[in-house]
């Protein structure tokens, strides 16, 4: 989105959308964006399986995507944590830390 708001030193500045989801199902389609600072998250499942997807811009100011399975509507604490990815030179790397959240 599109907010003004105040810099440090006084400038006006926007805090743009930099990550974009979307996601269809019976009640048709649905989009959201997140910011720098927000990233976006999202948790498609049935009932014994899904996935965690993160967006966020990783502490080397990258943006990185975490991939979790989970356990589904029915254990979604159940996860399996498949990693971080990043792009360098044009390829999708993974990102072998931590994830952030």
């Amino acid at each position: 989105m599109n907010r003004v708001t105040e810099g440090r030193q006084g400038i006006r500045m926007k805090d743009m959308s930099r990550f974009y989801g979307s996601l269809k199902g019976n009640r048709g389609e649905a989009t959201r964006c997140g910011t720098a600072k927000s990233g976006i998250n999202s948790h498609a499942r049935g009932w014994h399986i899904g996935a965690r997807v993160s967006c966020f811009v990783n502490q080397d100011g990258q943006d990185e995507v975490w991939i979790r399975l989970t356990g589904g509507s029915s254990n979604p604490s159940q996860q399996l944590d498949l990693g971080g990815y990043i792009l360098r030179d044009g390829k999708i790397i993974k990102n072998y830390r931590e994830a952030n959240s």
